[in-house]
């Protein structure tokens, strides 16, 4: 029998996603065992220990007779179970076959394994409410069959049952619904990874392939094992199976082994299917990189005294064009934004009827804050204009612009209200010009940052702002930021499961570069002078540091960096020593998920847990 790789079932996987059948992977009882979890017979057999009960041979139906009788409350075999139940966190491969379901590479789970580490990991990946665990016992025979046949996904089907069934604890027939099988066997017709199967396993594979007394499919069957396993192999149709060991195969050109074969396999599979998936993607790159420079850009929160100059020479000449016969000055009572730029401006305002207005944010209901203008708006000692500008140093979340329109267009119903400032938010500037066809928005520059630093003060946006990271790519993440009476909150995932960790980087160290194929990772600086190099190229072995195409950038304190995963990426320290938060999305493999290059402590061809 010819031999396949890891690679070979990947492009198998890659090509199958989209079809209406979608690959299935047969899971046997052995994925469990691989991390010490026991058998149902060998956990059943402890449990009659624990109650003193003579097993006779046959412990799980000495215990399903014990909880059939309606004296034992549930409560009690809950209790009783709990105590054999895993307490770990899913393994690797367990994580990264959740990341196969979740993005619709495997569509369905035949599993006979009785422990929850699969279900687990996939409430971490994607949460509860976007697949589906069956298990038989609980649900009925019909009901499993017909979400098979609907074609959507994914699907994990308990086959044996477990603990908590009443497949195992009060003797659930063990034989197929022909509705089921025929479900099944249709799913046989695809494409269709056969793992971690034992002895325990082969009638039930018998039992998918069996055709008219034939052992037969029309699809394609990856037989994944080590050594010969008759039981297995000859449950299978000849004609269709491949045999797969992966014994060696390292996707990213680690050595490690330091997990069992099947999780070895699960891992490799899900990083040679990425890897695919990033080389699809190549066409899109060299654009994603530029869009994540072009944000970081805009996150820039330094106004100089040379750009404010600058920018104000822009907006007198809009006040020009403008002509407004009435101008409002907004001005901070905590700063000095409003005489600052009604100071740079007396050129273009002299002769102009110029009112400073002084809006005051205060948290009168936890929902919704209030405000309250005065100044000498509120007097009426100007006549009806008929056109009224706005000047602000900063637009970030609107909400003061929108508390000054207000006043203003109830003050003057008729007239032309327009808004000039010196920068404004991304979010602003694509809502089609302005805060809706009603008050369009005149700029000067552009920022992403939710705070700026003037020469005369830090200006802060009054309202929430959504700023978006990891520039235009199909990965880029919002990071939402909210006012609050005490200062503001930052959300940088809201309901999803992440991995957080902090890296601290001494002065001028630097990590190795590098890239994930599993993961995407959100930095925030916590500190000023820390570093990112990154590179969307697929860079020759034979490249060095020099490359044109690496780009470096140093962040400041509060900006954030989306690195895709891909993106060849290096976190350092510039001067002085340097700390990182890191959110990462996905599975979170430090061991295998992890490709080096030109690394200052020789580690290029070890794992990450080095």
């Amino acid at each position: 029998m010819a031999r396949y790789s890891v690679r070979d079932v990947a492009a198998g996987l890659v090509a199958s996603r989209g079809d209406p059948a979608g690959a299935t992977v047969v899971l046997g009882s052995d994925i469990a065992q691989a991390t010490g979890v026991p058998s149902l017979t060998e956990v059943a057999r402890r449990m009659c220990d624990d109650l003193a009960l003579p097993a006779d041979g046959q412990p799980l139906d000495r215990l399903a007779r014990l909880f059939a009788s309606p004296a034992r409350r549930a409560a009690d075999r809950d209790r009783l179970i709990a105590r054999h139940l895993p307490r770990e966190a899913p393994a690797p491969g367990y994580r990264h076959l959740a990341q196969l379901l979740s993005e619709g590479y495997v569509r369905v789970v035949l599993t006979t394994a009785w422990d929850s580490l699969l279900t687990d990991a996939m409430h971490r990946q994607m949460g509860g409410d976007r697949f589906r665990t069956y298990v038989r016992g609980e649900a009925p025979d019909e009901v499993i069959a017909r979400a098979l046949r609907a074609g959507t996904g994914p699907i994990i089907v308990k086959l044996n049952g477990d603990l908590v069934s009443r497949l195992v604890m009060s003797g659930y027939p063990t034989a197929f619904h022909p509705e089921l099988l025929d479900a099944m066997r249709r799913l046989m017709e695809g494409l269709v990874i056969v793992l971690a199967c034992s002895s325990e396993d082969g009638d039930l594979l018998r039992t998918l392939f069996q055709r008219d007394g034939e052992r037969r499919s029309t699809g394609t069957v990856y037989n994944v094992r080590r050594e010969e396993h008759l039981a297995v192999d000859g449950a299978l149709p000849a004609a269709c199976s491949r045999l797969v060991d992966c014994t060696g195969e390292h996707v990213l050109g680690s050595t490690s082994t330091r997990i069992p074969f099947t999780y070895h396999f699960l891992t490799q599979l899900n990083l040679a299917v990425q890897l695919l998936g990033a080389a699809a993607r190549s066409e899109r790159r060299e654009r994603l990189q530029g869009s994540i420079l072009r944000g970081l850009q805009l996150g820039d929160s330094y106004v100089s005294h040379l750009a404010v100059t600058r920018m104000t020479g822009s907006l007198e000449d809009r006040v020009r064009a403008v002509d407004p016969q009435l101008v409002l000055v907004v001005d901070d009572p905590a700063l000095s934004s409003g005489r600052e730029i009604r100071r740079r401006l007396e050129r273009v305002l002299h002769g102009r009827d110029v009112a400073e207005v002084s809006v005051e944010h205060r948290a009168t209901a936890p929902a919704r804050p209030a405000a309250e203008i005065r100044g000498p708006l509120a007097a009426a000692r100007f006549p009806n204009p008929g056109r009224v500008l706005i000047v602000d140093a900063a637009a970030l979340s609107g909400r003061t612009l929108g508390l000054v329109h207000d006043a203003a267009r109830e003050r003057y119903p008729a007239a032309e209200i327009q808004a000039a400032v010196l920068v404004v938010s991304k979010t602003l500037r694509d809502c089609r010009g302005g805060m809706g066809p009603d008050l369009p928005i005149w700029f000067a520059e552009v920022t992403d940052h939710r705070e700026l630093v003037f020469p005369w003060g830090v200006v802060q946006a009054t309202g929430g702002t959504i700023r978006l990271v990891g520039g235009d790519g199909p990965n880029a993440r919002q990071v939402l930021t909210d006012r609050r009476p005490w200062g503001s909150t930052e959300v940088l995932a809201d309901e999803e499961h992440v991995s957080v960790r902090v890296l601290t980087i001494h002065a001028r160290e630097r990590l190795s570069f590098q890239r994930h194929f599993c993961r995407d990772e959100l930095f925030m600086a916590l500190d000023d002078g820390a570093g990112i190099d990154l590179c969307w190229a697929e860079l020759p072995r034979d490249a060095d540091e020099s490359d044109t195409r690496i780009a470096s950038v140093v962040l400041r304190k509060g900006d954030h960096v989306l690195i895709p995963r891909g993106m060849w990426h290096r976190p350092k320290a510039c001067m002085d020593r340097a700390r990182l938060l890191e959110v990462a999305f996905g599975v979170y493999d430090q061991v295998y998920d992890l490709e080096r290059r030109w690394d200052d402590y020789g580690r290029e061809l070890m794992d990450g847990a080095t």
